[in-house]
């Protein structure tokens, strides 16, 4: 699949927290206790629209052969020079990594740090913000000056990101054979160390489904309909053919209103011996949290 190195712009700027003014005094130093909160805030539609364009522009120059509908997804984010020991910026840059077009996130953790002003003394305490298309983090960088800062302490810093191109699952072909050897390239695998082949158990004929994909998301399937009928259908392959039992045909459905499409297939099975249920919890045991 292709990918591409891109650049986003970004903002790194200073936040004025509080103003401590011990001008008045001469002899009193006065101790004082600020509380600041560190947060991102991640909105998915800004940041994917973003990263989308951006990676599209970057295939383009290098005369990819990638459709220019085509949808990318962030492979890994690449902290900005100079703040390659903040933890939390990598932390919450991070989270680019699984955000979706539908999706918001939000954290903010309360953090306290002690002020000193001594007499005749003015402090101006800040935080630092990082800001981007579809992002905002308050970082864990604070600053106490005595000079008010400005418009020019603040910087532009390009976020480095590498992008992949999605493919969507848009239907099945069906492979036939004789063995396990036969089993094509790229075929459905069984969870869990079960059997690829989509008729084990019932005969000595092997059936592997094969994913077709596309970079289109009109095209990508949203959902996908057995079909068991007496008649063939034209131009689709039949699940069960040479079984001599009916007609059975994986049928993809495509809900242009559906904003979630198929990218990967797995094979799951009920367990027989058990006689467990697939039921969508048991799903999501077995497959993991990313499905």
């Amino acid at each position: 699949m292709a990918e591409v190195e891109v650049k986003i712009p970004c903002h790194l700027r200073w936040r004025l927290i509080h103003v401590y003014d011990n001008t008045s005094s001469r002899k009193t130093t006065i101790n004082r206790t600020v509380e600041v909160v560190n947060s991102n805030r991640i909105i998915g539609k800004d940041y994917t629209k973003a990263m989308n364009e951006y990676s599209r522009e970057q295939a383009a120059k290098l005369d990819l052969n990638v459709s220019a509908i085509a949808t990318w997804q962030t492979v890994s984010v690449t902290a900005p020079k100079g703040f390659e020991k903040s933890d939390m910026l990598k932390y919450f840059l991070s989270s680019l990594i699984d955000i979706t077009r539908e999706a918001e996130e939000s954290w903010q953790q309360k953090d306290t740090h002690s002020v000193r002003i001594g007499p005749g003394d003015k402090l101006y305490f800040y935080q630092q913000m990082y800001s981007g298309p579809g992002m905002n983090f308050a970082l864990d960088t604070i600053s106490a000056v005595r000079v008010e800062k400005t418009a020019a302490d603040d910087r532009n810093i390009d976020l480095t990101i590498r992008s992949r191109v999605v493919e969507f699952v848009e239907d099945f072909a069906v492979a036939y054979g004789h063995a396990p050897i036969n089993a094509p390239d790229g075929c459905v695998r069984g969870v869990n160390r079960w059997s690829d082949d989509t008729y084990y158990g019932h005969g000595s004929k092997y059936v592997w489904l094969v994913p077709r994909y596309t970079h289109d998301t009109t095209k990508a399937a949203t959902s996908f309909e057995v079909r068991i009928q007496a008649d063939p259908m034209q131009g689709k392959d039949d699940v069960s053919r040479g079984t001599g039992s009916d007609y059975r045909y994986i049928v993809p459905g495509h809900d242009q209103g559906q904003t979630e499409k198929v990218v990967e297939v797995k094979l799951l099975r009920p367990d027989s011996e058990e006689n467990v249920p697939i039921t969508p919890e048991r799903v999501k045991r077995l497959l993991g949290p990313r499905w």
